[in-house]
């Protein structure tokens, strides 16, 4: 399952592309870093995704529910990917709360 499908599984909000109006609740996503390891002949054996989603709510506590469910639901679903760290924004412009979903992901090859 991609991860936006999974994260839509988990929230059961719409998951939008970035181009997109920002209709909370709903949430976003995008890749942040893709890091490289290598073994000792220099071939790749596994690499570190680092992942963002955001999830867009009107109240703090909508965002901070769908933000502590995302969490433990990532860890469940994706066993090589860290524990999740969350921050949470307001937006002034927008008057919506952001809840800021962060986290690692180990990528075999």
């Amino acid at each position: 399952m991609s991860l936006k499908g999974c994260i839509e599984a988990i929230l059961k909000i719409p998951v939008l592309e970035h181009f997109e109006p920002v209709l909370p609740p709903c949430a976003t996503f995008y890749q942040v870093s893709d890091l490289t390891g290598l073994a000792g002949d220099g071939e790749e054996t596994e690499g570190m995704e680092s992942w963002q989603a955001e999830i867009w709510c009107r109240k703090r506590g909508e965002a901070e529910r769908y933000a502590g469910l995302l969490k433990r639901e990532l860890r469940s679903r994706l066993p090589s990917a860290t524990v999740p760290q969350i921050s949470y924004t307001y937006d002034n412009y927008g008057k919506v709360w952001r809840a800021s979903v962060a986290f690692q992901n180990v990528r075999e090859e």
